[in-house]
């Protein structure tokens, strides 16, 4: 019987990979769990007071402003003008 045969040398490469998948599968470590830490914040009171939020919502938007705080790691990301709040009023 020849073992070089192309079907005995498929089965065996079939063999050969199924094996290392299996191996690979059974050592390898899984991933962090990303909820393993409460990753909330505390709930803040709401603002009624619509000059109070106006204040804060139309404070203008510089570029100094911007580079600061994002160089300070206090913004991800920045949306501006959602178009919610002047839908509602």
């Amino acid at each position: 019987m020849d073992l070089t045969s192309p079907p005995h040398l498929a089965a065996a490469t079939l063999t050969a990979l199924t094996g290392a998948l299996l191996i690979q599968k059974l050592t390898k470590k899984s991933a962090p769990n990303p909820f393993a830490s409460d990753a909330r914040r505390p709930i803040i009171p709401f603002c009624h007071d619509m000059e109070t939020r106006d204040a804060v919502i139309k404070q203008g938007y510089t570029a100094k402003k911007i580079e600061k705080l994002s160089a300070e790691g206090e913004w991800d990301a920045i949306v501006i003008g959602s178009g919610i709040g002047e839908s509602l009023r």
